[in-house]
């Protein structure tokens, strides 16, 4: 019994380190999610359709890549009538992904002041999606996995 005792205090630290791991599995996740939507919602805007309307689309298409109880907020909620801003900030917070946040910024900025939608929205989308690319090349240098 007491041998038992020195076993379970060295399983502490290996669970922690577990839990850690597949929370940072998770956040990466995320983020390739986001970058995939960021990408299609692009798409969709080029082709004509309105930002909510592209964002429904772009996560639907989506839909079979990631399994996200996130997706399914963000559509009721553009049906529900709720402003994107808003949805983009709930999910970076329960994702805890910053490039979420910064486009959530950015589109209520866009919304309010108007302009040329597509084009500041593509030019964050390249920004972000530069940003995303560098740290996933930093991650993978830094694994030793090259």
């Amino acid at each position: 019994m007491y041998w038992m005792i020195p076993e379970q205090v060295l399983m502490v630290p290996c669970f922690k380190i577990m839990k850690e791991r597949k929370k940072k599995k998770e956040q990466q996740l995320y983020q390739k999610g986001f970058q995939d939507l960021l990408q299609s919602l692009l798409t969709s805007l080029q082709a004509g359709y309105s930002l909510n309307n592209s964002c429904r689309i772009a996560l639907r298409e989506l839909e079979s890549l990631y399994e996200w109880e996130q997706k399914r907020r963000i559509v009721q909620g553009i049906d529900l009538h709720i402003a994107l801003e808003q949805l983009f900030m709930d999910f970076a917070k329960r994702t805890n992904l910053e490039e979420a946040r910064q486009f959530a910024v950015v589109i209520e900025i866009v919304q309010s002041t108007g302009g040329n939608v597509v084009e500041i929205l593509k030019r964050t989308m390249q920004h972000l999606k530069y940003k995303m690319d560098t740290e996933e090349e930093i991650r993978v240098l830094l694994s030793g996995k090259l």
